[in-house]
């Protein structure tokens, strides 16, 4: 078994297919060296040095496996000490991630953290479920029938739709969100920008969100067109000006070009738009059941609606913006 391994990694890697006694020596013992202590604004160097350890495991691992099964007697055990090092490393980064990225994150001449493009996969829209908009003074037999009702909204009924003229009270709402409004006759949608990392569109027959890159002006791709005219922003956008002027992307803690992990990038994104989207329809499901079931009238329908979206806007203002104000 060991010499199958063996000449498995030789041909994977001829060039770095070394298996040396001494090196896994070494890296065992690097191991088995303590980590730097834990003090206040040292978090970030610890963080790198258990990185470093998970690196080494995983070097140990691989070279251990290379050796011959004469050579691997002295090293009993060299399995499980490399994955439990690892392992525990892994697990206190996770729980450490959230205030190593306050620590190292850019900030402006405000102070405020500078939005990154990888934040639109990391910390992704949620809708809360126990949010509702019955009214707590109900009997609670009639609150627990609306419940009950499960609904689910494709499509605006009437905000927004093809051809319908927008209601005045919505644009100074749209304003304090800094939601920009693009009104035509095939696709009415809502724009938002996140500092200059990316943009949310907001469509509404159907109801759709995508999040995408902010590129240059001219960079602006579409795919392929849908019924009725309506065109998506490509995946891609803006990708290519992300990965020049010397900068790259970043997914998974791995950085490159556009051309080397621009299509991991584009599936993170599309998670994201998938994420938003199911918000977005929470929070229009809401009329179209309970209460919102019982408007009648297109302009009854239509002010649900508009709570609908404010709910919306404020939940992503809130998820990428930090201490999100609305403009007055």
């Amino acid at each position: 078994m060991s010499d199958i391994l063996r000449k498995a990694f030789q041909d994977a890697d001829p060039e770095n297919s070394q298996f040396d006694p001494d090196e896994l020596k070494r890296l065992m013992e690097k191991l088995a060296a303590p980590l730097p202590i834990l003090r206040k604004g040292d978090e970030v160097k610890v963080a790198l040095a258990k990185i470093e350890r998970i690196r080494a495991a995983a070097a140990a691992l691989y070279n251990f496996w290379g050796l011959s099964s004469g050579e691997k007697t002295e090293f009993a055990g060299c399995s499980k000490k490399c994955l439990d090092a690892g392992f525990k490393c892994f697990v206190e980064l996770e729980h450490e991630y959230d205030s190593l990225v306050n620590d190292i994150d850019d900030t402006d001449e405000d102070g405020k953290r500078i939005i990154q493009l990888e934040d639109a996969w990391n910390n992704t829209m949620q809708f809360a479920e126990n949010e509702t908009s019955l009214d707590i003074d109900e009997p609670a037999a009639k609150r627990q029938k609306i419940e009950d009702v499960k609904s689910i909204a494709i499509c605006s009924r009437v905000l927004f739709t093809p051809g319908k003229a927008v209601i005045s009270s919505i644009l100074p709402v749209l304003q304090r969100k800094r939601a920009t409004l693009i009104h035509n006759n095939t696709s009415p949608h809502i724009v938002l920008e996140f500092g200059k990392a990316f943009e949310m569109k907001v469509f509404f027959v159907p109801l759709l969100v995508t999040i995408r890159a902010i590129g240059e002006k001219d960079d602006v791709a579409m795919e392929a067109g849908l019924g009725g005219g309506l065109r998506w922003p490509s995946l891609h956008q803006g990708l290519h000006t992300w990965s020049g002027d010397n900068k790259e992307l970043s997914v998974l803690g791995v950085t490159g070009s556009n051309a080397a992990i621009g299509h991991i990038v584009a599936k993170k994104l599309q998670y994201a738009s998938f994420q938003a989207t199911s918000v977005l329809r929470h929070c229009f499901a809401e009329t179209v059941s309970g209460k919102g079931a019982l408007a009648t009238s297109d302009f009854e329908v239509e002010i649900l609606e508009v709570g609908a979206l404010v709910k919306f806007l404020q939940i992503a203002r809130e998820t990428y913006n930090d201490n999100w104000v609305d403009d007055t």
